[in-house]
């Protein structure tokens, strides 16, 4: 099969360092060229004025963190073609000048021109669209084989584009939709009606998964990793284990700007000895944290949460919080907990309540969230993906 993907959101493998996008999409390219499919990705990356690069990194360094990811290093202003894993990519540069507005038709001509041309070449089966914008525009100016499944990933950051006319104009064209989290499936369902969604979550490695896990049997060894910036909701974990009197420990995995804030408020509420600043470590070594640990918890806004699964494939039972990305993987009492953003008290109550200290429903939830984790490794998820895709043709 022939795979076409394009995006404006993928990482620069061709320029070590620069790591401006998660490698979710990479790794179902990959799985699906070791299937034997031929994929190929087009990049189009976006091009800010100098200025405005400027902009971002003076207000990020003030504190500013959701101008973060507009600083961007020149170098990733290059047009090129390189291999990588098997499958080919190319990227094409075109010039934007306010974030979140939708791009014209005359701004991406260049882009659609090329696009267009690697089409004719090429007799695709498949072309998947991510990032509605500037991606259903460029789709809708192509001339597609009336054979090909045109397919569009949605993220959180697409819904409000789904808003604009402009765009929802443009939907039609799309015959099956993408979710990244069940929480979206509602909403994208009232913005372009009865038409096919399928889920499209990030996978782990099967080499991540612990072979021979230790199922927990209690909540008292808890874990956070992440980011430590006050909208990740660490304070309603400190806050929540401040509030109750059992024997536990949290430590804290990961680095960021309001780290002093946390640990001066670990202090006021007098449980320093209960709270570890782990700091940053490497990515490999969060899994021996994640083995040590009975739960994690994140209780925050997240697309999806990666990590949850990485947690769960260490049967490291998954704390975290309703109507987000990982609710709908995550199901309450099952293979994990969820709690409401921001109530300290209803996780405290979680911490605290009967239920928590049952060591074999605890046994069981541990158990649960390792499957869960086994069944959603890269390749199952490439399989199963690519299955619900070619089952809807035109």
């Amino acid at each position: 099969m022939q795979i076409l993907i394009l995006t404006a959101h993928f990482p620069h493998f061709d320029q070590p360092g620069l790591t401006y996008a998660t490698p979710f999409l990479s790794r179902y390219a990959s799985e699906w060229v070791k299937l034997g499919h031929q994929v190929t990705i087009i990049h189009f990356e976006r091009k800010y004025p100098f200025l405005f690069n400027v902009f971002a990194k003076i207000v990020k360094l003030i504190g500013i963190n959701k101008f973060e990811k507009y600083v961007v290093d020149r170098a990733a202003y290059t047009e090129t073609e390189y291999s990588y894993e098997g499958y080919t990519v190319k990227r094409f540069l075109f010039n934007k000048f306010i974030p979140h507005s939708v791009t014209s038709v005359n701004k991406l001509r260049s882009c659609i021109t090329r696009t267009q041309k690697i089409l004719n070449d090429v007799n695709y089966d498949l072309v998947i669209g991510d990032c509605l914008d500037p991606v259903i525009t460029v789709i809708n100016n192509l001339k597609i084989n009336d054979k090909c499944i045109v397919s569009q990933i949605v993220h959180a950051a697409d819904f409000p584009y789904l808003s604009k006319s402009s765009i929802k104009n443009m939907c039609d064209i799309v015959d099956t939709w993408l979710i990244r989290s069940e929480v979206q499936r509602e909403p994208l369902e009232n913005a372009v009606g009865n038409r096919k969604i399928i889920a499209m979550y990030s996978g782990i490695s099967d080499e991540q998964i612990i072979p021979n896990p230790v199922y927990r049997t209690d909540l008292k060894r808890l874990l956070y990793v992440g980011a430590l910036y006050k909208s990740k909701g660490i304070d309603t974990i400190i806050d929540a284990l401040s509030s109750t009197e059992i024997d536990y420990v949290l430590k804290i995995v990961g680095k960021g700007p309001d780290e002093d804030y946390f640990k001066q408020r670990v202090k006021q509420l007098g449980i320093e000895d209960r709270v570890v600043f782990v700091g940053p470590v490497p990515h490999s070594e969060v899994f021996s944290y994640m083995q040590e640990a009975d739960a994690l918890v994140l209780i925050s806004h997240e697309t999806f949460g990666m990590v949850y699964i990485e947690a769960m494939s260490q049967a490291c039972i998954p704390i975290g919080a309703y109507n987000e990305g990982i609710d709908g993987v995550v199901k309450n009492g099952e293979n994990g907990f969820l709690v409401h953003l921001g109530n300290s008290q209803e996780l405290a109550n979680l911490l605290t309540c009967d239920f928590s200290r049952d060591s074999a429903r605890i046994k069981n939830i541990s158990m649960n969230a390792y499957n869960t984790a086994i069944a959603l490794t890269d390749h199952k998820l490439a399989i199963d993906v690519l299955q619900n895709l070619v089952g809807e043709s035109k």
